[in-house]
């Protein structure tokens, strides 16, 4: 099907890469159909009937299933009434009223009923270069305000919001069902969000008191993981398909009586032996570290605002 993605324009890369991260997550064939780059908008074609892999996506403002693109109206409404022909009722959203009042006319002229509030089907209409873009609505999940840190009964400064950790499982290029390990698990918010997907989840952290305050914050959220009282560098057993974490960087956090730097370059070389070949280790550090990955290939850095005034740097490493 034809699809198109509207980004939320809030990095210049990540909204992108996270979206190829999910259908390569999903084993998805897809190829790029156009590009807006005016209007943070692509039109991708993606070989599934099934779309509700979009609603995963933490930096996509709006998906549209397409049905026309092209300048003539009358055209993108015989396009898209063959869809929506047994609607009960319908109305038309576009940013242009005139666009608004033209098709839906052309669609009330084909015999369907205009009904602006609560209709039973709503066609989406996107500018896309020089015409438009018509077409329905794909649900996203961009309700993560619920599952903010401030709202889980256990409550740590240093733990992820969620559309963050959305974002960094999104890019572990993982599925439902697939293994994921959070080796500093703290307050349990990437694990939040992997439940959530579908995830089968361990989390690991050397803190009891953040083990045992993450065990409540997943029952909260109706999710569940292995939870272990373990340290990050410990071998631990079984392999993952992916490792998604967010290591300690602060004051406020358990770094094992280590440096940083010893820290994160032990932690790399621990992870090699947690994860699969192919699969991903998906983590953030403060952007001062250099680190060695001899046994991953470095896929991206992104450098990303986590809160108003801390920012950090997103790698994305697959195992060799």
């Amino acid at each position: 099907m034809r699809i198109l993605f509207e980004l939320s324009g809030e990095h210049p890369k990540l909204p992108e890469a996270e979206l190829a991260g999910v259908l390569d997550g999903e084993r998805l064939r897809w190829k790029l159909h156009g590009r807006d780059r005016l209007r943070s908008t692509i039109i991708l074609d993606v070989a599934s009937k099934d779309a509700s892999f979009a609603g995963r996506l933490a930096l996509t403002k709006r998906a549209v299933g397409i049905f026309s693109i092209g300048k003539d109206l009358k055209a993108i409404a015989a396009a898209v009434y063959p869809k929506i022909r047994n609607a009960r009722s319908f109305r038309v959203r576009c940013e242009s009223n005139t666009v608004e009042r033209e098709l839906g006319a052309l669609l009330h002229e084909r015999g369907l009923r205009v009904k602006l509030e609560n209709p039973e089907e709503t066609v989406e209409v996107v500018r896309f270069r020089k015409g438009w873009a018509a077409g329905l609505g794909i649900p996203l999940d961009r309700d993560f305000e619920p599952r903010h840190p401030l709202k889980r009964p256990f409550f740590h400064p240093t733990s992820l919001r969620p559309k963050t950790a959305r974002l960094l499982l999104n890019l572990a290029r993982v599925k439902k069902g697939d293994r994921m390990l959070d080796p500093f698990c703290g307050a349990g918010g990437i694990l939040i969000e992997a439940g959530l997907m579908g995830l089968k989840m361990t989390g690991r952290d050397i803190d009891d008191r953040m083990i045992e305050g993450c065990g409540k914050n997943l029952a909260h959220f109706g999710v569940n993981a292995v939870l272990e009282c373990r340290d990050a560098l410990s071998a631990g057993k079984g392999r993952f398909d992916a490792v998604v974490t967010d290591p300690p960087y602060g004051k406020s956090s358990t770094t094992l009586g280590l440096g940083l730097q010893d820290l994160y370059e032990r932690f790399l070389l621990s992870a090699s032996a947690k994860i699969r070949k192919g699969g991903r280790l998906v983590m953030m550090l403060p952007g001062e570290y250099r680190l060695r990955h001899p046994d991953f290939t470095l896929l991206g850095k992104h450098r990303i605002r986590v809160h108003k005034s801390l920012t950090r740097v997103l790698w994305v490493l697959e195992k060799d």
